[in-house]
């Protein structure tokens, strides 16, 4: 009887595309994995369920059309892979720009991408492949994948809530409950891209107007793609609700004070504005500035 249920589960091994719900499991794992100090574990949840339905309703769709799983699965794996890969593939082409021509455009990579999904999804409808062999082999290979984010995620996870336990208060890190001290570090904004790269690092002194200053500076480059010292110097306004006052900045043009003036607010000179500074990404690596407001400069390239 042991013997008939190893060989049943081997049967299954090799026959169901497993791999297909393990690569779609694996992307927001790994964003999660990579970003856990900065958003609590549940969030993954939402993401997780919906690209395994997405990945199940992909791979029923093929089952019609190519009437074997296992090919449905090749196939609906190459999707999986291509679309989750996209982002990854673009943000490392495209700055590679010999003689100066953008050679790895959108269109150009959609292109290619197409290309590969077409050419794909013909060799693995109509080749004669080892399917089972391939099944399972893949399977294996995308369940390790999973594993890895999924460490990454259970160890911290596992290590706060023992670590709460054995103090008798609950686990040892809580997101978003602390009350603000005079203790605690400076607060620096960080802004990652689709993929979970970071794209933007922000940080300010100025008390309530740190929010308004780091807001604005990142604002402009995301906004107006602007650089890192065009972004920091921009001259920049300030409301914290009480008093009802908008503080601007000199910079801050006659026109400008005179719309914002006719839609009720009360304009009032800034005197004692915040001091931002600010990392971004860009195409030849990272450019970095310090507001010209207070003075000094990166420490590094």
């Amino acid at each position: 009887m042991t013997k008939t249920k190893s060989t049943g589960l081997k049967k299954f091994w090799n026959s169901a595309p497993l791999h297909v719900f393990f690569a779609a499991a694996y992307a927001p794992l790994a964003l999660l994995a990579f970003n856990l100090d900065q958003v609590a574990p549940g969030v993954v949840v939402r993401p997780l369920w919906m690209s395994l339905a997405l990945a199940l309703g992909l791979l029923l769709l093929l089952r019609v059309l190519a009437r074997d799983w296992r090919r449905a699965g090749l196939i609906a794996a190459l999707f999986v892979v291509l679309f989750f890969s996209y982002g990854h593939i673009y943000n490392l082409l495209k700055g590679i720009q010999p003689g100066g021509i953008a050679l790895f455009r959108h269109r150009t990579l959609l292109v290619v991408w197409m290309l590969i999904g077409a050419g794909g999804t013909w060799y693995f409808w109509k080749k004669p492949l080892p399917l089972a062999t391939v099944t399972a082999a893949l399977n294996l290979a995308t369940l390790v994948l999973v594993v890895m984010p999924l460490t990454q995620i259970l160890v911290p996870v596992i290590a706060d809530g023992l670590a709460g336990a054995r103090s008798g208060r609950g686990p040892a890190v809580e997101t978003g409950s602390a009350s603000p001290s005079a203790n605690e570090p400076d607060i620096y904004y960080i802004v990652l891209d689709a993929h979970g790269r970071v794209e933007i690092v922000a940080g300010a002194s100025g008390g309530p107007r740190i929010i308004t200053g780091t807001l604005q500076a990142i604002l402009a480059v995301l906004v107006d793609d602007a650089g890192a010292l065009d972004a920091v110097a921009s001259p920049r306004f300030h409301h914290q609700w009480r008093p009802d006052v908008l503080r601007v900045e000199d910079g801050i043009g006659a026109e400008a004070r005179e719309s914002l003036a006719a839609r009720g607010h009360h304009i009032m000179p800034e005197t004692s504005g915040s001091d931002v500074q600010l990392i971004r990404r860009s195409g030849k690596g990272w450019d970095a500035a310090c507001d010209p407001r207070k003075g000094g400069s990166p420490a590094g390239e």
